[in-house]
């Protein structure tokens, strides 16, 4: 439990780093995007996990949407590691998209899935109860769902409104 908080904190701390901004500008969030799940993928000790990133280019969120949606991006890229691909190489793609209304963050991964008896909500993990707890805090919804190829995609959306 220790290890754990400590390898949250250490996030956070990254986090709060990546968005420091001397000028007040934000962050392009591809970049910032980028940089975060290469540091997750990391910290993890993996080599052998292949990223796909995109996000439009030029946006740059609140910081106060974007430190909980980080925290989010971690998580799920943690999970995806852990859980989705344990014992194989693999592949993890970050995708966020926008329209007028919405923003859409999905995290999908190549791996294992999810069990036949996955309930969200029901047991859930640490880290998955603060990913709920953030989208709300957001105004968003957050959803863990089986890949149509097979993986996990976790998957916020968000009102553009609450965004920007």
């Amino acid at each position: 439990a220790l290890d754990d908080a400590a390898s949250r904190l250490a996030v956070v701390g990254r986090i709060s780093r990546a968005l420091y901004d001397p000028a007040g500008q934000g962050q392009d969030m591809t970049a910032f995007l980028t940089t975060l799940v290469e540091d997750v993928v990391e910290a993890s000790g993996r080599a052998d996990i292949a990223l796909h990133i995109d996000a439009p280019g030029g946006l740059k969120l609140d910081p106060d949407v974007t430190v909980p949606l980080a925290l989010i991006v971690a998580e799920s890229v943690s999970n995806a590691i852990e859980h989705g691909l344990p014992d194989r190489a693999g592949r993890i793609a970050v995708d966020l998209s926008t329209d007028d209304d919405a923003m859409c963050l999905r995290i999908g991964d190549d791996g294992r899935g999810l069990s036949s008896d996955f309930a969200l909500g029901q047991g859930e993990s640490l880290g998955l109860r603060i990913a709920h707890a953030l989208a709300a805090q957001l105004g968003g919804r957050f959803a863990l769902i089986p890949a149509v190829s097979g993986g996990a995609i976790a998957q916020l959306d968000l009102p553009m409104r609450n965004a920007c």
